[in-house]
């Protein structure tokens, strides 16, 4: 369940229409989950300052959160790539003012429908081996 907190200093009204459903099909192909799975916070129109004297020009942070078992150093520069090339195109943005971090989530540190991850997963479990 890859989560995308996107920041950006474009003004949301210089946002494309479909900006989301771009952003978030780019993400679930990088990680190879379906779409429904991607959750995408956008923050436009946001003040950010890249060390020293550009004005004017389009940046963005891209905070990507996933479970430790997907974002491995293996893997992140594959994400990283194509979530860059997505932003490139959707918001004509130069690569070199792309930032991506990348963050770890434990199962135990993430809740959806009032239970965390680890309790689902442990409950799935259990139904699978009552079934074999």
């Amino acid at each position: 369940m890859p989560l995308v907190t996107f920041v950006t200093n474009v003004p949301k009204e210089d946002i494309p229409e479909d900006f989301d459903d771009k952003m978030i099909e780019a993400v679930a192909k990088a990680f190879n989950k379906p779409e429904r799975a991607v959750v995408l916070e956008l923050v436009a129109g946001a003040h950010i300052v890249r060390g020293g004297s550009e004005k004017n020009v389009k940046a963005a942070h891209l905070m990507v959160a996933a479970g430790t078992v997907v974002l491995k150093a293996d893997f992140n520069r594959g994400y990283a790539n194509k979530i860059t090339e997505a932003v490139e195109k959707l918001l004509k943005m130069n690569r070199d003012h792309i930032l991506i971090t990348f963050h770890g989530l434990e199962p135990a540190n993430v809740a959806a429908k009032g239970e965390t991850f680890e309790h689902i997963m442990y409950a799935h479990k259990m139904e699978q081996m009552e079934q074999e």
